[in-house]
C-alpha cells in the first residue's frame, strides 16, 4: 500500500515538473528603436549622389564662380584665381584649363552651350569656343574710352537671344554687348555702388535683372525707351547674388544672412519702386554667396559662409536638407539634368557629386515593393485543406509556430505546429533556476555590441524581477568580476541602460567591496569606470550651457526677423 502511494506521489511530481517545464515562456530580449532618425524621401535622394570628388590641387584661392553647360554631358567651368577649367560632370576627369590669367570672377555658358563668356580684374569679357577651345572675342573698352567697362566685371550673363551678352563692373555700369560686333550697345548708369550680382531671364530676351552693393536690385526691360529701372526692390544688406526661378515668374536674391523671393510678375510699375517679398529665408548664420534653382525649379540651393548648403523646396519655402562643408562655401550650381551639383569652397576645393541615372528611382522602387510585400504579407490568403476553405492571417517572419485560421463560415479554428521553438541556453538556465549559470550563458557571449548590450540588459532585469540578481553576482572569481565590468565599462554611460548599469554597480561594489582591492586590474576597471562617468557628467554639463547659448541666439534671430519686417513695413508705406 505505502509503495502504491510513493509512486503516486512520484507520477504526480513528473507531471507537475512536465507541466511547469511545457508552460515556461522565454525571455524576449529588450529591443529598443534606432537611434538615428528615420531617413526622409529628400534625404535619400540628396545621398543617391555618391560618386564623389573633390579637386583642390589646381586652385588657389576662393573659387568664385562655377557653371554647368546646358548641353549634354553638361561640362562644369570653375573659375578661380588665375584659372578657368573644364570638368566632365560624372568621370570628373580635367578636360581643359587655361590658366596664367588676372584674377577671373566669373563665368557664364550660352544658353546653346557652344560659347563660354568670362571675366576678371581686367576690364575686359573673354569669349571661349567650346569646339577649338580657344578665345573667340575680346569684348573691351573701345580706344576713346567713350563705351566699355574701366574697373573689374564680376558679373555677367548671355541673354535669351543668345546674341547679346550683359555684364556689370565695379565702376557701377551695366554694359550690353554684341556678341557679333564686339560692341556695347547699350551703357546703364545702373547703381550707386559695386554692381556684384546679375541674371538674364531664362526666356524673354529684353528682361535681366542687377544687384548692386547699394542695397537695391533691380530689373530691366530693353525695349523701354528710357534707361530706367521698370521695377526697384530695396534690400537690407549688399545683394551678393540672383537667380531666377526657371518659369521666369519669379527671382531670389541673397543679402545678407537672408534670401528674399519677388514674384515679378505682380511687381508694381516703377512709380512705386518698392514691393512686399513674396518669402523670407533666413536659416543661414552667415553671409549667403550663391544661390542656384534647380532645372525644374522644385528646389533652390543657397550656399553661404557659415559652410553649410541649404535646401528648399519652392512651393512653400522651407528647408528640406543641409550639407555641410569643411570650409565656406562661395559658389553652388547644379546640371540642367539633376545629376550633378557642385560646391566651391574659399580655400579652392571644387565639391564635385553626382548620381547614376536612375540609382535613386531604383531605390524608390525597391522601397516601395518591400512595402508592397510587408502589406501583402497581413493580407488574408485562401488555404484549400480538408477542413474546407480557410482564410490564414500571415505575418513575415512567425515569431511563433502557431497561426490562427478562420473557417469559411466564420469559426475560428488554431492550427498547431508539429515542432517547439529550441529554447537558448540561459532559458534552459533560468528553467532551472540556476541564475549564476544564466549570467554565465551572457558573459561568455560573442556577438555584435550592439547585441550583446541588449541580451546582458535584458538578462540582468530578468534576474532583477526574479529576486536572483545578487544570488547571480555572487561567488566568483577576480576574472569573472572583470568581465562584468567589461559590459558596465561599455554601458554605464547609455541613456538607454544606464540606471540599471548604476544598480549593478552599486550591488558588485557591495557584494566584493572587502576583496577588490586584492587584484590590481579589478581596482583598474573599477577607476576606469568611474573617470568615464565622471567625463559623461561634465559633458552632460557642457550641453546644458550649449542649449542656453542656443535659446539666447534663437530669441535674438527671432528679434532680429521683426525689426527687418517692421522696417520693411515702413518703407512700404513711405
Amino acid at each position: 500500500m505505502a509503495r502504491m502511494e510513493s509512486s503516486a506521489v512520484m507520477s504526480s511530481l513528473v507531471e507537475a515538473s512536465a507541466a511547469i517545464s511545457t508552460a515556461y515562456n522565454p525571455v524576449l530580449v529588450k529591443e529598443f528603436p534606432k537611434r538615428v532618425l528615420a531617413e526622409s524621401t529628400e534625404e535619400r535622394f540628396w545621398r543617391s549622389f555618391n560618386v564623389k570628388s573633390d579637386v583642390s590641387a589646381a586652385f588657389r584661392g576662393r573659387l568664385a564662380s562655377i557653371d554647368f553647360c546646358p548641353r549634354s554631358p553638361h561640362t562644369v567651368a570653375v573659375t578661380g584665381a588665375g584659372r578657368v577649367s573644364l570638368f566632365h560632370p560624372r568621370s570628373h576627369e580635367k578636360i581643359k584649363e587655361w590658366h596664367g590669367m588676372d584674377m577671373v570672377y566669373c563665368t557664364r555658358w550660352r544658353h546653346d552651350g557652344n560659347m563660354l563668356a568670362t571675366s576678371g580684374e581686367k576690364p575686359t569679357i573673354r569669349l571661349w569656343t567650346l569646339g577649338s577651345m580657344k578665345v573667340f572675342r575680346d569684348l573691351k573698352a573701345d580706344a576713346d574710352g567713350r563705351t566699355g567697362h574701366r574697373r573689374a566685371v564680376h558679373t555677367l550673363g548671355f541673354l535669351a537671344n543668345k546674341g547679346q551678352l550683359v555684364s556689370g563692373g565695379d565702376d557701377c555700369l551695366i554694359y550690353v554687348w554684341d556678341v557679333s560686333t564686339q560692341r556695347a550697345e547699350t551703357r546703364i548708369d545702373a547703381h550707386d555702388d559695386y554692381v556684384r550680382a546679375m541674371t538674364p531671364h531664362p526666356h524673354n530676351a529684353s528682361l535681366f535683372a542687377t544687384g548692386s552693393h547699394d542695397k537695391t536690385v533691380k530689373l530691366w526691360d530693353l525695349r523701354a525707351s528710357n534707361a530706367k529701372p521698370y521695377h526697384c526692390i530695396e534690400l537690407v544688406d549688399p545683394c551678393t547674388h540672383l537667380a531666377f526661378h526657371p518659369t521666369g515668374g519669379f527671382i531670389a536674391a541673397a543679402s545678407g544672412t537672408d534670401v528674399t523671393i519677388w514674384d515679378i510678375t505682380t511687381t508694381s510699375s516703377a512709380t512705386d519702386p518698392t514691393s512686399t517679398p513674396t518669402c523670407l529665408l533666413s536659416n543661414h548664420t552667415k553671409d549667403i554667396t550663391s544661390l542656384a534653382f534647380n532645372n525644374h525649379g522644385s528646389r533652390l540651393l543657397t550656399g553661404s559662409v557659415d559652410r553649410h548648403v541649404k535646401v528648399y523646396e519652392t512651393e512653400a519655402y522651407t528647408t528640406v536638407h543641409s550639407m555641410s562643408f569643411p570650409e565656406p562655401v562661395f559658389s553652388v550650381a547644379v546640371s540642367q539634368d539633376n545629376l550633378c551639383y557642385a560646391v566651391g569652397t574659399s580655400e579652392g576645393k571644387l565639391h564635385l557629386r553626382a548620381r547614376k541615372p536612375g540609382n535613386f528611382e531604383a531605390a524608390e522602387l525597391k522601397q516601395a515593393k518591400q512595402a508592397a510585400d510587408a502589406e501583402e504579407a497581413h493580407q488574408e490568403v485562401q488555404l484549400y485543406t480538408g477542413l474546407g476553405n480557410l482564410s490564414v492571417e500571415r505575418k513575415k517572419n512567425w515569431a511563433m509556430p502557431n497561426y490562427k485560421a478562420k473557417e469559411a463560415d466564420g469559426e475560428f479554428v488554431t492550427v498547431d505546429a508539429q515542432h517547439q521553438k529550441r529554447l537558448k541556453r540561459f532559458d534552459v538556465a533560468f528553467r532551472k533556476f540556476n541564475y549564476a549559470k544564466a549570467l554565465d550563458e551572457v558573459l561568455a557571449e560573442k556577438k555584435t555590441n550592439l547585441a550583446r548590450h541588449a541580451l546582458f540588459y535584458t538578462v540582468v532585469l530578468e534576474l532583477q524581477a526574479r529576486n536572483g540578481l545578487r544570488i547571480a553576482l555572487g561567488g566568483r572569481d577576480s576574472q569573472e568580476v572583470l568581465k562584468i565590468f567589461v559590459y558596465l565599462r561599455e554601458m554605464i554611460t547609455d541613456p538607454r541602460y544606464s540606471d540599471t548599469m548604476a544598480m549593478v554597480m552599486n550591488l558588485v561594489l557591495e557584494v566584493y567591496h572587502s576583496v577588490l582591492h586584492e587584484n590590481a586590474l579589478v581596482m583598474g576597471m573599477v577607476q576606469v569606470i568611474r573617470n568615464k562617468v565622471a567625463s559623461q557628467v561634465r559633458f552632460l554639463g557642457e550641453l546644458q550651457e550649449v542649449q542656453g547659448t542656443l535659446s539666447s541666439l534663437a530669441r535674438q534671430s527671432q528679434l532680429q526677423r521683426i525689426r527687418r519686417e517692421r522696417v520693411a513695413g515702413a518703407v512700404q508705406t513711405e
